[in-house]
């Protein structure tokens, strides 16, 4: 037997398991159980769906405060959310804005 003989026939072995693993699955889920064909009745409530934006909307009073925070002298005002890691170049436009330290 060749190779491409081998393969074919290993081939033609997974279309065979395939399809008997379908035929099985089919047969499983057409159960002719009398409890299924029977129409079922809902108990549960009911009401109108109408289309419409979901609003919510919730007011409470606290302070929010930032993990690690401290006060950072400047001449704006704000929250300072992050900072670049120590050490960094920071550019702007591609400009080094420490002369390259």
């Amino acid at each position: 037997m060749t190779t491409r003989e081998s393969s074919t026939y290993r081939r033609i072995g997974a279309l065979a398991a395939s399809m008997g693993m379908i035929v099985c699955s089919l047969a499983a889920c057409s159960s002719n159980s009398s409890e299924s064909n029977d129409a079922q009745e809902f108990s549960g409530a009911s009401a109108e769906i109408t289309r419409g934006d979901l609003v919510g909307e919730t007011t409470v009073q606290g302070t929010l405060h930032y993990a690690d925070s401290y006060t950072q002298k400047s001449s704006f005002d704000g929250v300072i959310t992050a900072l670049p890691t120590p050490g960094s170049t920071l550019k702007q436009g591609g400009e080094d804005l420490h002369g390259g330290r």
